[in-house]
């Protein structure tokens, strides 16, 4: 059975007559034709394409024509919120609707019904999880999925001192920034966002060059992370994703 949430957090179960029949994963390789010879060059990394899918099935109450009246009205209802989770054995896509096309049947007695998407966003995800260190040096995370994921990253500052240093052993990425800090100071980086706050207030002109090229995820399997800087705690936060 597949289960809907919208953005105010409500929940819809669909009837076990609508499927998710078909799930698209489509990669797009960026290549440009080179004139005199055979085929063509790579002109940049492959992307992961947003994926466009449709729910569909029918909507079926014995004798009851206004029951499914209903239903399908408050459905588009809740439509009307999105984005909207998909969720299917555990993961969920973050999909937006295209509409909701129609087919009723034997005047009203029986109604089929399409509910296209679009996941701009083509990652499965999976439970959020967090992971916190006190007193943090070095912490490992070990991460479920087949995915990167980008993690929020909190450090508490418990001691002041200059310069956050966050390293992934495995991938070499880093977050880095420069300036004081003191003691009860909350920064916070969210890295599918690049957005650096302390205290809630912006400090991305903080954020090292490395960063900003290269970011920081946790990658499926163990990720070793060490922390250099002023005495502090750090809190991973994150969602495993699939392909």
């Amino acid at each position: 059975m597949i289960m809907l949430v919208n953005r105010a957090g409500a929940e819809w179960r669909l009837p076990p007559t609508i499927l998710f029949k078909r799930v698209p994963y489509a990669v797009h390789v960026p290549y440009l034709a080179v004139a005199g010879t055979d085929g063509a060059v790579r002109t940049g990394r492959d992307v992961v394409q947003p994926r466009q899918f449709a729910l569909e099935g029918r909507i079926y109450y014995p004798g009851d024509k206004a029951r499914i009246r209903r239903e399908l009205e408050d459905l588009l209802q809740f439509l009307m919120q999105p984005p909207i989770e998909v969720h299917r054995h555990h993961r969920f896509l973050l999909a937006h609707p295209l509409g909701a096309p129609q087919d009723w049947i034997d005047e009203g007695a029986e109604l089929g019904l399409q509910l296209p998407m679009v996941a701009l966003d083509p990652y499965w995800y999976g439970v959020e999880a967090t992971h916190e260190k006190a007193g943090a040096t070095s912490c490992t995370i070990d991460v479920d999925g087949t995915a990167p994921t980008d993690p929020l990253v909190t450090i508490e500052i418990t001691a002041p001192g200059s310069g956050l240093h966050l390293v992934n052993t495995p991938t070499g990425q880093a977050i880095e920034l420069d300036g004081d800090y003191l003691a009860g100071d909350v920064v916070t980086i969210d890295t599918a966002t690049y957005d650096a706050r302390l205290n809630d207030e912006p400090i991305i002109d903080r954020l090292s060059d490395e960063y900003i090229t290269h970011g920081f995820e946790l990658v499926p399997g163990t990720n070793e992370i060490e922390y250099t800087g002023p005495e502090a705690d750090v809190t991973i936060t994150y969602r495993p994703r699939w392909y």
